[in-house]
């Protein structure tokens, strides 16, 4: 994917994220631990990696993050195993 794809899809998430409104809060994510509500968005402030996380749905979705990307989802838990993405935040 070139840098122009990047950053017109970046540009796209954090348009969604923002017709949402703010986010009331944001929290790191503690791996294998709940989230206290379902997020609006996460976010990779570490090293990109691949992240398992439990959707707000309860499916379980094994998929890709870069470092410093926003990915618009509601999820309410990183699962440990599988997750090799480090500092994780949510945005609630």
């Amino acid at each position: 994917m070139s840098k122009v794809a990047t950053a017109e899809l970046q540009q796209s998430q954090l348009d969604a994220i923002a017709a949402q409104g703010a986010a009331i809060d944001v929290v790191p994510i503690v791996q294998g631990t709940p989230l206290p509500a379902p997020s609006r968005a996460i976010r990779c402030l570490g090293t990109g990696g691949t992240i398992r996380v439990l959707m707000a749905s309860g499916e379980q979705r094994d998929s890709k993050i870069a470092a410093d990307q926003v990915l618009p989802w509601s999820i309410t838990k990183v699962i440990t195993a599988g997750t090799t993405a480090t500092q994780l935040e949510a945005w609630l």
